[in-house]
């Protein structure tokens, strides 16, 4: 596939699926205002803002995983990412939770509107992961 670059803003000249492994708040909110005002750019936005909601976490284990997600107490932004086994009990302590079974770069926005820092790597593994079907 032939991707468009975007024509303005702070990543103009980049393609997006680059912006949205760079800066997804940046690509979210984008989306979310309607923006993007070529047919192309509306159609390749529309497919990685579905395939990046529904990232699938490759796993060689039997063992069923999900994706955690911890939230900032205080100022109920995302705080960590991390991958558990589905059987692990729910976390206790100040830190809210909130657990789905594919990685969503979206989260941070979902979580708080405005996250200076969503857009940041907060996640933690070693292992790879890949754009869900």
């Amino acid at each position: 596939m032939t991707w468009t670059p975007v024509p303005f803003g702070k990543y103009k000249g980049k393609i997006v699926p680059r912006i949205v492994l760079t800066d997804p708040d940046w690509f979210f909110w984008v989306a979310e205002t309607d923006a993007f005002k070529t047919s192309s750019l509306r159609t390749e936005a529309a497919e990685i803002h579905r395939k990046a909601k529904t990232i699938k976490f490759p796993d060689q284990t039997l063992t069923a995983k999900e994706i955690e997600y911890f939230i900032q107490p205080g100022t109920e932004k995302l705080a960590i990412v991390g991958v558990v086994s589905a059987s692990k009990l729910p976390h206790v302590g100040s830190s809210r939770t909130h657990r789905t079974s594919y990685f969503d770069l979206s989260m941070p926005r979902q979580i708080a509107k405005y996250d200076k820092f969503g857009g940041e790597n907060h996640f933690q593994s070693n292992q790879e992961i890949r754009l869900g079907e």
